[in-house]
């Protein structure tokens, strides 16, 4: 399956943002901390040429994240994550075909107290293609580290630069979590 926007698998790449808020349903180990916000930025080396262009791209896309006032576990009150993802041949028109099936990746948050989190992800696009903000769900289910055996459903909100893929290529974007559970 093709990597969906760049955006997609660059967030789901990196971020168990799940961590928002969290309670506990007979899961593995202790849960992961309870964070009162998670946002970040994307940039994309290449923009993505807008729908109706038959040119595609190859380039890099950088992320970087933050979680901050969290709380549940001992020494932890923020976290950070970041990326930069390759892509391969892609336009608008080919990442949003794919963006509704879901993209699946792995990822890593370095916590303040410098103990670690990572995740198997799946991040899948909920709104409909032209919606700003756009909304996304992101499953996060924690392999190994803080929050291990512990699975998060969150709601990302998440705003492209203006007229991204309608009128213009798709070249930046800010996002942040609005609301999660963990079980």
């Amino acid at each position: 399956m093709r990597r969906g926007l760049g955006l997609l698998f660059a967030i789901a790449l990196v971020l168990p943002v799940g961590v928002l808020t969290a309670s506990s349903a007979g899961a593995v180990g202790p849960l992961p901390p309870k964070c009162k916000t998670f946002k970040g930025t994307e940039t994309w080396s290449k923009p993505l040429p807008k729908i109706g262009v038959s040119t595609t791209v190859s380039g890099k896309t950088t992320l970087k994240a933050t979680l901050a006032g969290c709380s549940g576990v001992a020494g932890i009150t923020g976290g950070t994550t970041s990326a930069v993802t390759p892509y391969k041949n892609q336009n608008c028109t080919t990442t949003i075909q794919s963006s509704s099936k879901g993209s699946k990746s792995t990822g890593t948050i370095k916590w303040n107290n410098g103990k670690t989190s990572t995740t198997a992800n799946t991040l899948t696009l909920k709104s409909k293609v032209g919606v700003s903000p756009a909304t996304f769900q992101l499953v996060s289910k924690f392999t190994a580290g803080v929050g291990v055996g512990h699975t998060t459903t969150s709601t990302i909100s998440v705003t492209l630069n203006k007229d991204a893929c309608t009128k213009t290529a798709l070249k930046s974007a800010v996002f942040h979590a609005t609301k999660s559970t963990t079980k």
